[in-house]
């Protein structure tokens, strides 16, 4: 009886080892296959192509809500703004410079 049982576990044993040999080769071979070139390549084209298609439909979803406009009203304000910035800046800066010419600031 003792001798049937052995033959079991040892059939149990063989086979487990047969699957974890056959599993790291499973993994060497897929790896082999990541590592090629072009597998590479199609991975970053796929990559491209996911992140095209998610730019494109945020602006199609802008286009449509309106918030497209919204945005480049918002840029237009920001940039006036920041030109009157500039212009009352460089004003300032020649009036101190006229009146320097002048005496009138000492």
């Amino acid at each position: 009886m003792t001798k049937i049982e052995k033959a079991g576990k040892q059939a149990v044993q063989r086979v487990k080892s047969a699957a974890g040999r056959v599993r790291n080769k499973a993994t060497a071979l897929v790896t082999d296959v990541a590592d090629k070139k072009a597998v590479r390549q199609a991975k970053d084209a796929a990559t491209r192509a996911r992140a095209r298609t998610k730019a494109l439909a945020t602006e199609v979803s802008g286009k449509v809500t309106g918030r497209k406009s919204k945005q480049k009203k918002k840029k237009v304000a920001a940039a006036v703004a920041g030109a009157a910035a500039v212009a009352a800046v460089a004003g300032v800066a020649m009036t101190r410079k006229r009146k320097r010419k002048r005496g009138w600031l000492k």
